[in-house]
């Protein structure tokens, strides 16, 4: 019994059927220009937002199952945010501020990679005595 027979979500983006599956590779191994294609993209609204339920329901996300709505709608059609009804103004401005301020974020985050990356750098020049050390011996 095939995956989909088994879940009976036949025809879902999460499981497709084999002639669906092979329509994708078909048309991966055709694109030759490199261009990653939204999968989203011509997706029924309605199934989308049923997809987006049973993966709730099924991670027990169900408490946040609006915001996963509201990000696969703006996941399928990123530039038509504005006529997304689902959204509401103060949705839209935080994904306006995430393309025209993409380097607002806290302080503390910015300390964290610059303290992580001198961390990884002293890690590095701690290794290299040691590293020296073993092609040495193993050289002789």
């Amino acid at each position: 019994m095939s995956e989909s027979a088994q879940t009976g979500r036949k025809g879902s983006l999460l499981v497709a059927d084999e002639g669906r599956r092979k329509a994708s590779l078909a048309a991966m191994t055709q694109n030759t220009t490199g261009e990653i294609k939204n999968p989203l993209a011509g997706v029924p609204k309605d199934q989308l937002l049923q997809d987006v339920d049973l993966f709730a329901e099924e991670h027990h996300l169900t408490e946040i199952r609006d915001l996963l709505r509201k990000g696969a709608l703006v996941a399928q059609s990123p530039a038509a945010i504005e006529h997304i009804v689902e959204l509401d103004d103060t949705d839209r401005q935080v994904l306006r501020d995430e393309v025209t301020h993409k380097w607002r974020h806290p302080k503390t985050l910015y300390f964290t990679i610059t303290l992580n990356s001198i961390a990884a750098a002293i890690q590095g020049w701690d290794q290299v005595p040691s590293i020296h050390l073993l092609s040495q011996t193993l050289l002789t």
